[in-house]
């Protein structure tokens, strides 16, 4: 129990969106144990606390990260507007009203799923550890049955990122080898793939998604041992960036 204690106080902030409950529920845990397995526990904390590492950089955690959540849920459950300091991807910080309107969990990270203001018919998402504030207005709003089913669709099709507004589906089949298999069932792209033995040394992975760049990044990543059968497109997706590799490195 006490060697769970640990790696659970070491690995909180990698979450963000529950760091706060997993520390104060071991604070109030740790206060109910005998004073006795209270000093185990900060004798095993400090001996360990070098020894459990995150690979590269330990996870950029804000404090405030977990307050947003609360606030946002809150905004979507009442229809409310919000008022949202944020950071975007190439660093800009913007103040701005948004209209929240669900939540989508990708590749471990949150986002919040948005309608934009100008563009009522549009959506778009918001990076939950890029908000530094949110604060709940009284100003309500009004949903669009379709815009929230739109916005449903670019989740369940993988195109909320970097997809289009009105996502299509298509059938995408890849080769992996075999030894892939575990990595790929622990760390699947998407929701509807499936993986199944293949002739040979390999395993046939299907899935339905919108092909886009996010698809191809995620097939890049694998470099030589996937091979992608269809559709088409994205065979000439990844060519086309494998091509312009080459001539940059050459």
């Amino acid at each position: 129990m006490v060697l769970h204690f640990v790696f659970l106080q070491r690995i909180a902030n990698l979450y963000p969106a529950t760091a706060s409950l997993i520390d104060d529920l071991t604070r109030r845990i740790t206060q109910d144990l005998p004073a006795k397995q209270q000093d185990i526990l900060k004798s095993y904390s400090k001996e360990l606390n070098g020894r459990i590492l995150f690979m590269g950089t330990p996870p950029n955690y804000d404090e405030n990260v977990s307050k947003n959540l609360p606030t946002i849920l809150n905004a979507i459950r009442q229809k409310r507007k919000v008022q949202i300091k944020y950071t975007d991807n190439w660093g800009t910080p913007s103040n701005k009203l948004r209209v929240p309107l669900m939540i989508a969990i990708s590749h471990g990270d949150i986002y919040i799923g948005c309608v934009s203001q100008h563009h009522p018919d549009k959506t778009y998402a918001l990076k939950l550890q890029r908000i530094e504030s949110v604060k709940l207005l009284k100003e309500n709003f009004e949903e669009d049955p379709k815009v929230v089913e739109s916005l449903r669709k670019r989740i369940r099709t993988g195109s909320l990122l970097l997809g289009d507004q009105n996502p299509q589906e298509e059938k995408v089949v890849i080769y992996f080898p075999k030894y892939a298999k575990n990595f790929l069932k622990e760390r699947p792209y998407h929701r509807s793939m499936k993986m199944e033995n293949a002739p040979g040394d390999e395993i046939r992975v299907t899935m339905k998604v919108e092909v886009n760049e996010l698809l191809k990044q995620w097939i890049m990543y694998y470099g030589n041992i996937a091979t992608v059968e269809q559709p088409k497109k994205l065979k000439q997706m990844i060519l086309e960036t494998a091509k312009k590799l080459v001539e940059k490195y050459e």
